[in-house]
């Protein structure tokens, strides 16, 4: 049968000027890498920039059947995606494209996703890469990665490895998630100009062929910041230079298993108390070379995010208090000390009582405050709040500081934490996790600690701990 009819889809195709940035580079582009906004239009410009590139391998591989210079029974594509409903969304362009399954000219697999054309060399398998087990050491000669920013760090080194007997090509398409793995590896070379890749960029005002989306994409203007609009809506990275901890890359900080805490060396607890506005308690493991870990990481490991924790456990009240929750983690990893937000003494001194009188459970509980001596004392002040973000930046950049999986109100904090529109100061409200961190890590700032192994003003440049000033940027300079 003709090649296209098996896509009528082709036929009725009218692309707006931004698809045809795409299409433009199907002769030469190898790997077309697609910034987009949302709702941009960028599923429906791949789906069929990939069908028109399969129509011509067929032609391809029918000309080396002719010159019988065939190396492979038929041609086989994966189309992948983060979630099986991501990918499911793929396929159902996809169909509409080849203009629905029919049994005369199709033989379609639900159970393994597959489908065979029966007068066509051709197979299409649809999957979700969230496992990244599932990439199995197939050849394929073509493969459609959408939403790539959202997938795990290795799925690209492996989608990779599937095109090259077969010399195939990848479409890489999605919103940017920040300046994780994708932005580092393949985006920013692709912008950069980087001949292995074509980049295409895809704005939701760009989409021409869908009018009330782009008006309402307008309105939204009026809602949002001009830094969150753009991101949204134009799939502009720049936004994301307005983030408090760029160094913070989920890929290498987030751990999957945290190590026992008889390896530590040092155990810490940091709350934020909260009420209206959400609490925060981080657990902190700070780990002992002697026993192998030499590079003196720290790691997050519980964390309890909630709004309205009541301080004390009483009969009236129910759930979860922030006596309980230390107490807890307490029996299990034997906490050395737990600092709280100074600006409740009372929370502190109520928390210190009942833990000076439980015999073996006595635990250590104290405001974050650094020696009197030292005239930055208070955890809130804004000395201390620049030289302790200034150390966690620090800490993230060396890959010293890790957060365990079971931590995501901490993960999203740091993911999403900016600074306010004059960029010299963060904004408050979502910081509650890093808050409760800071002061767990208080004893890294205390410069006379006993005997502190980490001796972290050797090993971290003394201004990035000391360095006295309101101006948090300034602090991490």
């Amino acid at each position: 049968m003709p090649i296209r009819d098996a896509f009528p889809g082709l036929r009725v195709y009218r692309p707006n000027p931004q698809s045809m940035t795409l299409h433009r580079a199907i002769e030469y582009a190898r790997f077309p890498v697609v910034l987009s906004g949302s709702r941009a239009g960028k599923t429906w410009a791949v789906s069929h920039d990939s069908t028109e590139r399969i129509c011509r391998d067929i032609i391809k591989f029918r000309d080396t059947v002719r010159q019988r210079k065939q190396r492979w029974p038929y041609l086989r594509y994966w189309f992948v995606a983060p979630t099986t409903e991501l990918t499911d969304e793929m396929r159902d362009v996809f169909f509409m494209i080849i203009g629905g399954i029919n049994d005369r000219l199709h033989r379609w697999e639900a159970k393994t996703q597959k489908l065979w054309f029966k007068h066509l060399p051709l197979m299409i398998h649809f999957k979700s890469v969230h496992n990244l087990e599932s990439i199995k050491a197939v050849g394929c000669n073509g493969i459609v990665a959408d939403e790539m920013p959202s997938m795990k760090k290795g799925v690209l080194s492996r989608l990779m490895m599937r095109l090259t007997d077969r010399v195939g090509w990848m479409i890489m398409d999605g919103t940017p998630e920040g300046r994780n793995w994708y932005y580092r590896d393949v985006l920013k070379a692709a912008m950069e100009g980087d001949k292995k890749y074509h980049y295409v960029k895809f704005t939701t005002v760009g989409n021409v062929a869908a009018p009330e989306l782009v008006a309402e994409a307008l309105e939204m203007k009026k809602y949002m910041t001009e830094r969150d609009w753009k991101r949204e809506f134009e799939g502009d990275v720049s936004s994301f230079t307005g983030l408090v901890f760029p160094e913070f890359d989920p890929d290498k900080h987030i751990v999957a298993a945290v190590p026992p805490a008889r390896l530590a060396l040092l155990k810490t607890a940091g709350i934020d108390w909260g009420w209206s506005a959400p609490g925060a308690f981080e657990a902190i493991r700070f780990m002992n070379p002697a026993e192998g870990f030499s590079r003196r990481e720290i790691y997050v490991h519980d964390e309890h995010y909630a709004e309205r924790t009541h301080v004390l456990d009483d009969d009236e009240v129910k759930g979860d208090t922030w006596e309980s929750i230390i107490r807890r983690v307490h029996e299990r990893d034997s906490l050395h000390r737990v600092y709280g937000d100074p600006e409740e003494p009372e929370n502190i001194a109520a928390l210190s009582r009942r833990f000076q009188n439980s015999g073996k459970d006595k635990l250590i509980i104290r405001s974050a405050i650094l020696p009197k001596k030292d005239s930055r004392s208070k955890a809130g002040s804004s000395a201390y709040f620049a030289r302790s973000i200034s150390l966690l930046a620090k800490l993230l950049e060396v890959d010293r500081l890790f957060i365990g999986q079971d931590c995501p109100g901490l993960r999203d904090n740091f993911l999403t934490w900016e600074f306010k529109e004059d960029e010299e100061t963060p904004k408050r409200g979502n910081d509650h996790g890093i808050d409760a961190v800071r002061y767990g890590v208080l004893d890294l700032l205390r410069m006379t600690h006993e005997r502190y192994v980490y001796r972290i003003q050797q090993e971290i440049p003394h201004e990035h701990i000391s360095g006295i000033t309101a101006n948090v940027r300034t602090a991490r300079l």
